[in-house]
C-alpha cells in the first residue's frame, strides 16, 4: 500500500493530503511513507503542528533552502492549524522551489489530491490490538468494541486506556 501511495503522489505532481478523524492513523501513515520517501534517497523535512500553531517554524525558511527542488518533500502533519498567510507562503515557496507537498488534516483541502482517507475500522482496532498483545494476554472482542465505541474510533485514544487498564 505504501509503495502504491508513493506512485499515486508522484502521479498528482508530488502534492497530495491524507485526510481523516483524530486517531485514525493518518501520523502513522506518514511516518510509514517518510521512511520510504528517505529509503528512495529522498529528502524529508517533516514539520508536525499542534493546538492551533497557526505558523510555520522560525527556521523553516532556511530548512527550505537546503531543498533541492526533485528530491525533496516538504511534510506537514497538521496542516489545518496553519493560518491563510501561512499557507500562501508555503504554496507560493512550493511552486518556486519545486518540492513536494504532502500533509495531513481533518477536512479535504481545496485545490489539494486526496492521496487517502482514513476511517475508523473495528476490525482493524482488533487485529492491531491482537498483535501487538502477540498472544501474551487476550482482551476480549467486546471490550474492545465498548473502547470503539466510546472513542469514537480513536485509535490514540484507545490504546491509552488499555495501556492503563493494562498497568493496573
Amino acid at each position: 500500500m505504501l509503495t502504491l501511495l508513493a506512485e499515486r503522489f508522484e502521479r498528482c505532481g508530488r502534492i497530495g493530503q491524507i485526510v481523516g478523524p483524530h486517531g485514525t492513523g493518518k501520523s502513522t501513515l506518514l511516518e510509514a511513507l517518510s521512511g520510504l520517501f528517505h529509503e528512495s534517497g529522498t529528502v524529508v523535512f517533516k514539520t508536525v503542528l499542534r493546538d492551533r500553531q497557526r505558523r510555520l517554524p522560525s527556521n523553516f525558511a532556511d530548512r527550505l533552502r537546503e531543498c533541492q527542488a526533485d528530491n525533496c518533500v516538504v511534510i506537514i502533519d497538521g496542516y489545518e492549524q496553519l493560518a491563510t498567510f501561512s499557507r500562501v507562503w508555503l504554496h507560493w515557496k512550493r511552486r518556486r522551489l519545486g518540492f513536494g507537498l504532502l500533509i495531513t488534516t481533518h477536512r479535504p483541502i481545496f485545490g489539494q489530491p486526496i492521496l487517502y482517507k482514513t476511517a475508523p475500522n473495528r476490525e482493524t482496532c482488533r487485529r492491531i490490538v491482537q498483535t501487538l498483545l502477540n498472544n501474551e494476554a487476550e482482551i476480549a472482542p467486546q471490550t474492545l468494541d465498548s473502547l470503539f465505541a466510546k472513542h469514537r474510533g480513536n485509535m490514540r485514544q484507545i490504546f491509552l486506556e488499555l495501556y492503563d487498564q493494562w498497568e493496573k
